[in-house]
């Protein structure tokens, strides 16, 4: 599998030229952090004079394998450096990007939503109001959570779509393509539990050969960031709701409409934080040498990947994580929290698991 060429493309159009290194941030580190712009900064050489850029111009960033793509992302400008050498041999560029939560970050609104509203639509007409769009990951529908009627006034977009999520205990990422100042995706409880592994990392033959790769570095570790005995949600206006028990506690302000579902999402919050052992918390792969694209294919927040670590196997969900590209390699770090089913076992019609009755098995 040869190295990646890594493009970034002013409007969708012709990339930079002479890129020399892509260094990509994305998602978050544990599951119950708030979410976070997705940040890229890219590196060149050449041009006499820097084209035309401009601060929230659209870029989309791409990896390709030959001509075909296999892994883009939708980012926009906050600032691009040029640098004069000597001589114009010595000039080097600097681009760095936001995806679209940086977008929400920067904004401030004002607006409001009546009692009983579903999660998805108060995301939906939150993010409208400063021209970003929002899509729900297919099977999503409008959300779990009901939210209380909210009235607010020259709000930080960001503070809102993570209190707001923070109910529905879902997902937001930067979306692919543009739209104004951008698309979040979000994801609603529960719906990554259900998710396909992309890839399979291993130490050993895999399971799926089509998506099998081989990992560099894998950090098993009890971390006080994924772990609380007790959690304490604090809806707006109503009292404090919790679950558990002890002093290892997590706090979460949430939009929920009674103290009924607020206990609910205290409880649900609680089981993804009340692993004290060692667990996966990250895998580290250079692409280079692997057989196929599943790595960087995996590299969004919400993808499932499998893992076979000397003979224990492990389904996790990749929170975040980041990416350096270069002309020669490219090296993905995934943050990871493992999913309460291991799915490395047969499932009937499955692409990568059989099809009844077309293949043979045993």
């Amino acid at each position: 599998m040869p190295s990646y060429t890594w493009e970034a493309r002013p409007n969708g159009g012709a990339s930079l030229t002479n890129i020399q290194n892509v260094n990509i941030g994305f998602g978050r580190n544990y599951q119950q952090d708030p979410f976070r712009a997705s940040n890229v900064t890219v590196t060149g050489r050449g041009y006499t004079s820097p084209p035309t850029i401009a601060v929230g111009d659209y870029f989309q960033i791409v990896a390709l394998n030959g001509a075909t793509e296999v892994w883009s992302y939708s980012f926009y400008v906050t600032d691009f450096v040029f640098n004069y050498g000597i001589n114009s041999n010595a000039d080097t560029w600097t681009l760095t990007l936001q995806d679209s939560l940086g977008n929400a970050g920067k904004a401030n609104v004002t607006g409001s939503w009546i009692n009983n509203t579903q999660s998805g639509f108060a995301l939906s007409n939150t993010a409208t109001l400063a021209n970003i769009n929002i899509d729900v990951y297919i099977g999503g529908g409008n959300g779990t959570a009901y939210l209380s009627a909210q009235s607010f006034t020259n709000q930080n977009l960001l503070s809102v779509l993570n209190q707001i999520i923070a109910t529905e205990q879902g997902m937001l990422s930067g979306g692919n393509y543009d739209f104004l100042n951008g698309v979040i995706n979000w994801t609603a409880r529960g719906i990554y539990q259900t998710s396909t592994p992309q890839a399979e990392f291993t130490d050993t033959t895999p399971q799926v050969a089509a998506i099998g790769n081989t990992y560099n570095e894998f950090e098993v570790a009890g971390l006080t960031g994924n772990y609380a005995t007790k959690v304490n949600v604090n809806p707006v206006g109503l009292a404090t709701q919790s679950a558990g028990s002890g002093y290892k506690f997590w706090d979460i302000d949430t939009y929920d409409v009674s103290t009924t579902q607020a206990g609910q999402t205290a409880t649900y919050a609680l089981s993804t934080l009340s692993t004290a052992t060692s667990r996966p918390i990250s895998i580290r792969v250079q692409t280079k040498g692997q057989t196929n694209d599943a790595a960087i294919k995996s590299a969004y927040p919400g993808n499932a990947v499998n893992i076979n670590f000397r003979g224990t196997k492990y389904t996790c969900l990749v929170e975040g994580g980041s990416i350096n590209g270069t002309p020669t390699e490219t090296t993905i770090l995934y943050n990871l929290t493992p999913l309460s089913e291991v799915k490395f076992n047969f499932t009937l019609n499955s692409t990568y698991y059989g099809v009844l009755d077309q293949d043979k098995l045993g």
